[in-house]
């Protein structure tokens, strides 16, 4: 396996993990920052997105006064 395969690998699953990079780097016997370089390599080299794995995060908002819309 290539190493820029196995790399894509790791950031995968380290992402799909939700785990910091140090904490996947320790339980995967990696360097964090090497980890953290290949996220950002393969990501620069696909346009932006690492993996099809985009999480979107949404939060409720309400106006100053404390009422509900």
């Amino acid at each position: 396996m290539a190493a820029r395969d196995r790399w894509r690998e790791h950031v995968e699953q380290w992402i799909s993990s939700g785990l910091t990079a140090a904490e996947y780097g320790d339980r995967a016997g990696v360097n964090p920052r090497t980890l953290s370089y290949w996220k950002w390599r393969l990501g620069r080299e696909s346009g932006g997105s690492t993996t099809s794995t985009s999480v979107a995060t949404f939060v409720e908002v309400y106006p100053s006064d404390g009422a509900r819309c």
